[in-house]
């Protein structure tokens, strides 16, 4: 913006730049009142190798939810490099596009036992938030979430029902594994 000016600095030369002015910030002001109805869409951040503290402070400052959960190795691919507390797999990769509030899994991995079998994951799609529970608890598998009753339902006859999970259906893992589950409300 240029401000003009007289050489005796009469108001007369500044009033119309001064309107000018405030007409500009005023259209600034409607494009980002007009920018906040856009859907703002960012990128997943990456948080492999982050401690879960790092990873959680990560996700909060990109307006994101963490869910955190546990993935069991067998013995032979366990490394002493793995820390403990390390994030070493997410869901949704990095760079994916994610709209803000939305939720981030992670999963830190822990050495499985000998008495944990080697299961496949079941296909959860299409259950109810319920149906999918019951499933897991019979595969010896953990839910990072479910919805809760908090978790309001646009209305009452409908319910939650898993639309994505992660491990994928028919993945083989260790039993007591964490199963990340994205839940939608089907519409009519």
């Amino acid at each position: 913006m240029v401000w003009q000016c007289t050489a005796n600095h009469s108001s007369a030369a500044i009033v119309p730049t001064l309107s000018l002015l405030v007409a500009a910030w005023a259209a600034l002001a409607l494009e980002a009142q007009d920018s906040t109805k856009r859907e703002v869409v960012r990128k997943t951040p990456s948080l492999i190798g982050k401690q879960l503290v790092a990873a959680d402070q990560t996700l909060r400052l990109h307006d994101l939810a963490c869910e955190t959960g546990v993935f069991y190795l067998h013995a032979q691919n366990w490394r002493e490099e793995i820390e403990a507390g390390a994030v070493y797999l997410q869901s949704p990769q990095p760079e994916t596009p994610i709209k803000p509030g939305h939720t981030v899994a992670v999963w830190v991995f822990k050495k499985a036992t000998g008495e944990q079998r080697i299961i496949k994951t079941p296909s959860l799609k299409g259950k109810t938030a319920k149906e999918a529970a019951k499933m897991l608890a019979e595969a010896n598998l953990t839910a990072m979430r479910l919805p809760r009753d908090e978790d309001a339902l646009p209305e009452p006859e409908k319910t939650w029902v898993v639309y994505d999970q992660y491990p994928r259906p028919g993945q083989p893992v260790y039993e007591k594994t964490s199963v990340h589950l994205r839940f939608h409300v089907p519409s009519p």
